[in-house]
């Protein structure tokens, strides 16, 4: 992991981080596996801080985390991501604090009207980050204005993640862009065919990373000040609404069924363990799925009531939760799997 480390340093050094974004600077990070953490020269025992990709506070020092489990050959890419978790690390030095609620993230609502109107708005945004035009772009704010005041906890939800999360995939991207402007136009480019693509619409987390990136590239590009969703006028209903989305449908029952039947799998043959009335501390809110008032785990849950030390259960799990709160009232574990408690 050293010459790894040493690579993405390497990389880290090349970049102007305040060009990227006005005040924004680099962080220690470390790249972690399930037995040891490393700085660089250094090295330590993996602990239970060490969870995700993220940035968190050692030893009173905010420094950014990655799980090479997650990591990839390309070491300009690396890099970028590590630019990306530096800027939670950024936000965290800011004092930023309107994060999104990542349990309402789970349970974000399944409701094909948003969904229709939500891809319509994406068709927008995606012709934008190609060529700019005025009247599109208020065509865009007028109807996610729209979205915001008749599915308000769907798009609360939708916005405060394109602050925090499409705000580090810019950064990410910037980097990207500084280091190989080739990978960087592949990358814009998956981007916008995952937001032009009818079976890639429904995951609302990773979905807000890419239009909260692209509406920070646009502004940046081109000119227009960040929208103020409070302030913005909704689109007539008439203008907003329209026919169904073809082939969406089809998708959206694909999707959600899929959820469900890997819940149903594991109710009807997991492991039930013993932790009722415990409530779930930490859980991966880029994984996490829900059907109805269970949420399946594939990676990991967290046991607690302490967020920072939580009981680290590895594996594939399913918690049926009390009223959509933290309270956890049942709990299964995939069968087969082996759990390890850290």
């Amino acid at each position: 992991m050293k010459s790894i480390h040493h690579e993405i340093s390497l990389r880290l050094k090349k970049l102007g981080f305040n060009s990227i974004y006005t005040g924004f600077h680099p962080f220690r990070f470390a790249i972690y596996d399930d037995k040891k953490v490393c700085f660089g020269e250094s090295e330590m025992p993996w602990d239970s801080r060490f969870v995700g990709n993220t940035a968190i506070d050692y030893n009173g020092e905010i420094i950014a985390i990655w799980n090479m489990k997650c990591a990839v050959k390309d070491m300009d890419i690396f890099a970028s991501m590590l630019v990306h978790e530096m800027l939670h690390a950024y936000q965290r030095e800011s004092k930023v604090t309107d994060y999104p609620d990542d349990l309402a993230g789970a349970f974000y609502p399944r409701d094909l009207g948003n969904f229709n109107l939500r891809f319509r708005e994406n068709q927008l945004l995606a012709s934008l980050a190609e060529k700019f035009n005025a009247a599109a772009w208020a065509d865009f704010k007028t109807m996610r204005a729209y979205r915001l005041q008749h599915y308000p906890e769907a798009v609360s939800y939708e916005i405060k993640t394109e602050n925090i999360e499409g705000g580090a995939q810019f950064v990410e991207l910037g980097a990207l862009k500084q280091l190989s402007p080739d990978l960087y136009r592949r990358r814009l480019d998956r981007i916008l065919a995952g937001l032009r693509s009818p079976a890639k619409s429904f995951d609302a987390r990773l979905l807000s990373y890419d239009t909260g990136c692209l509406i920070r590239i646009i502004s940046a590009d081109n000119g227009p000040e960040l929208p103020n969703w409070g302030m913005e006028m909704p689109a007539a209903q008439d203008d907003a609404e329209a026919a169904d989305v073809p082939g969406l449908g089809m998708e959206f029952d694909r999707y959600f069924g899929e959820i469900d039947r890997k819940v149903t799998d594991i109710l009807a043959s997991g492991v039930k363990l013993n932790i009722s009335g415990k409530k779930l501390a930490l859980f991966d809110p880029y994984n996490v799925r829900s059907s109805g008032d269970y949420l399946y785990h594939p990676y990991f849950v967290g046991i607690g009531s302490d967020k920072k030390n939580p009981e680290l259960l590895t594996g594939t799990y399913v918690t049926q939760m009390k009223g959509r709160t933290r309270i956890i009232e049942e709990t299964w574990r995939a069968a087969g799997v082996r759990p390890f408690y850290a």
